[in-house]
Protein backbone atom coordinates (compact mmCIF):
# COMPACT_ATOMS: atom_id res chain seq x y z
CA UNK A 1 0.00 0.00 0.00
CA UNK A 2 1.51 3.20 -0.81
CA UNK A 3 2.48 5.93 2.02
CA UNK A 4 1.75 9.64 1.45
CA UNK A 5 3.26 12.05 3.50
CA UNK A 6 1.82 15.30 3.54
CA UNK A 7 -0.79 17.24 0.58
CA UNK A 8 0.84 20.35 -0.42
CA UNK A 9 -2.46 20.45 -2.55
CA UNK A 10 -5.86 19.65 -3.27
CA UNK A 11 -8.53 20.58 -6.01
CA UNK A 12 -12.27 19.65 -6.16
CA UNK A 13 -13.47 18.04 -9.01
CA UNK A 14 -15.27 20.58 -11.83
CA UNK A 15 -19.11 19.73 -12.71
CA UNK A 16 -18.44 21.55 -16.65
CA UNK A 17 -17.66 17.06 -17.32
CA UNK A 18 -20.18 14.44 -17.21
CA UNK A 19 -19.34 12.78 -14.93
CA UNK A 20 -17.46 15.55 -12.77
CA UNK A 21 -13.56 14.99 -13.54
CA UNK A 22 -10.54 15.94 -11.76
CA UNK A 23 -8.70 18.92 -13.29
CA UNK A 24 -5.95 21.05 -11.74
CA UNK A 25 -5.36 25.21 -11.58
CA UNK A 26 -1.95 25.64 -12.65
CA UNK A 27 0.44 28.21 -14.66
CA UNK A 28 2.72 27.85 -17.97
CA UNK A 29 5.55 29.76 -19.27
CA UNK A 30 8.53 29.14 -21.85
CA UNK A 31 11.34 27.84 -20.49
CA UNK A 32 13.22 30.52 -17.89
CA UNK A 33 10.91 33.04 -18.53
CA UNK A 34 8.85 34.83 -15.51
CA UNK A 35 5.65 36.34 -17.80
CA UNK A 36 3.34 33.18 -17.01
CA UNK A 37 -0.35 32.56 -18.19
CA UNK A 38 -2.73 30.94 -15.83
CA UNK A 39 -5.02 28.33 -16.26
CA UNK A 40 -8.40 27.59 -15.04
CA UNK A 41 -8.64 24.12 -15.42
CA UNK A 42 -6.33 21.70 -16.45
CA UNK A 43 -8.01 18.04 -17.14
CA UNK A 44 -6.25 15.64 -15.30
CA UNK A 45 -6.27 12.35 -17.97
CA UNK A 46 -4.59 9.28 -16.89
CA UNK A 47 -5.23 7.97 -19.65
CA UNK A 48 -3.54 10.12 -22.00
CA UNK A 49 -0.26 9.59 -22.83
CA UNK A 50 1.16 12.83 -23.30
CA UNK A 51 0.36 17.03 -22.06
CA UNK A 52 -1.17 18.26 -23.92
CA UNK A 53 -1.58 22.20 -25.17
CA UNK A 54 -3.11 24.43 -27.33
CA UNK A 55 -1.68 26.42 -29.76
CA UNK A 56 -3.31 29.67 -28.72
CA UNK A 57 -1.22 28.84 -25.62
CA UNK A 58 1.73 27.99 -26.91
CA UNK A 59 1.96 30.84 -29.00
CA UNK A 60 1.66 33.46 -25.95
CA UNK A 61 4.44 31.90 -23.88
CA UNK A 62 6.65 32.20 -27.48
CA UNK A 63 7.67 28.80 -27.39
CA UNK A 64 10.19 27.38 -30.37
CA UNK A 65 8.79 24.19 -31.67
CA UNK A 66 11.45 21.30 -30.35
CA UNK A 67 10.61 18.64 -33.01
CA UNK A 68 7.47 16.82 -34.15
CA UNK A 69 6.17 13.38 -33.40
CA UNK A 70 2.79 11.23 -34.38
CA UNK A 71 0.28 11.54 -32.10
CA UNK A 72 -2.46 9.02 -32.09
CA UNK A 73 -6.23 9.99 -30.27
CA UNK A 74 -8.69 8.08 -28.77
CA UNK A 75 -10.49 6.99 -31.26
CA UNK A 76 -7.33 5.82 -33.57
CA UNK A 77 -6.86 8.54 -36.03
CA UNK A 78 -3.37 9.47 -36.26
CA UNK A 79 -1.85 13.28 -36.93
CA UNK A 80 1.73 15.24 -36.71
CA UNK A 81 1.55 16.92 -34.08
CA UNK A 82 4.66 19.76 -32.65
CA UNK A 83 6.27 19.36 -29.41
CA UNK A 84 8.02 22.40 -27.08
CA UNK A 85 9.46 22.04 -23.65
CA UNK A 86 7.57 24.54 -21.38
CA UNK A 87 7.81 25.26 -17.68
CA UNK A 88 5.00 24.32 -15.71
CA UNK A 89 3.82 25.71 -12.29
CA UNK A 90 1.35 24.43 -9.60
CA UNK A 91 0.72 26.65 -6.39
CA UNK A 92 4.54 26.64 -5.49
CA UNK A 93 6.03 23.88 -7.07
CA UNK A 94 7.46 24.66 -10.77
CA UNK A 95 8.29 21.60 -13.23
CA UNK A 96 10.74 22.89 -15.33
CA UNK A 97 11.11 21.68 -19.17
CA UNK A 98 8.40 19.28 -19.37
CA UNK A 99 8.02 18.01 -22.98
CA UNK A 100 4.30 19.12 -23.84
CA UNK A 101 2.60 18.56 -27.57
CA UNK A 102 0.48 21.10 -29.44
CA UNK A 103 -3.13 20.92 -29.81
CA UNK A 104 -3.83 23.07 -32.94
CA UNK A 105 -7.91 22.03 -33.08
CA UNK A 106 -8.91 22.41 -29.37
CA UNK A 107 -8.84 24.65 -26.16
CA UNK A 108 -8.19 22.27 -23.72
CA UNK A 109 -5.07 21.66 -21.32
CA UNK A 110 -4.99 18.13 -20.65
CA UNK A 111 -2.55 16.54 -17.90
CA UNK A 112 -1.21 13.37 -19.25
CA UNK A 113 0.89 10.71 -18.15
CA UNK A 114 4.66 12.46 -18.95
CA UNK A 115 3.53 15.20 -16.09
CA UNK A 116 1.69 12.63 -13.82
CA UNK A 117 4.69 10.18 -13.70
CA UNK A 118 6.55 13.63 -11.26
CA UNK A 119 3.53 13.36 -8.29
CA UNK A 120 1.98 11.59 -6.07
CA UNK A 121 -1.75 11.88 -6.45
CA UNK A 122 -5.06 10.73 -4.90
CA UNK A 123 -8.34 10.33 -6.57
CA UNK A 124 -11.07 10.69 -4.40
CA UNK A 125 -14.17 9.90 -6.78
CA UNK A 126 -17.18 9.86 -4.10
CA UNK A 127 -15.52 12.93 -1.91
CA UNK A 128 -14.45 14.67 -5.47
CA UNK A 129 -11.45 16.05 -4.82
CA UNK A 130 -8.06 15.45 -5.94
CA UNK A 131 -4.61 15.80 -3.84
CA UNK A 132 -0.95 15.96 -4.37
CA UNK A 133 1.67 14.78 -1.75
CA UNK A 134 4.84 14.95 -1.18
Amino acid sequence: MATYRFPWFSSDYTDNYYPPAPVIPLEIAGPEMSDWIQIDEAFVDSGADWTIIPASLLERIAVVGRDRAWLRSQWGEARLVRRYDIDLRIADRTFPSLLVVEDDQGEEVILGRNFLRYVRMMLDGPAGSLTLFE
